[in-house]
């Protein structure tokens, strides 16, 4: 599964998750807690994929640069 499709399927679960707190308001507080818990994590994996794909664009850019002989960054 590539980066794109892991990160379309982790917002939504996030999505999810808000969506069951905001309904449900009286959800026993443990559980609201492991909810919130698992929204950060997501959060927090959401950036690393953002990252990570931010890095693989730019690598494929230097390769790109590199088999046309121009030096990196300059496009």
């Amino acid at each position: 599964m590539g980066l794109v499709q892991l990160k379309t399927l982790y917002e939504k679960r996030r999505a999810n998750l808000v969506s069951l707190l905001e309904k449900n308001p009286k959800i026993d507080p443990a559980r609201q807690h492991q909810m919130y818990g698992a929204i950060c994590e997501i959060d927090i994996l959401l950036k690393t994929i953002g990252h990570l794909r931010e890095q693989e664009i730019r690598e494929n850019l230097e390769l790109e640069a590199k088999g046309k002989g121009e030096k990196p960054g300059k496009t």
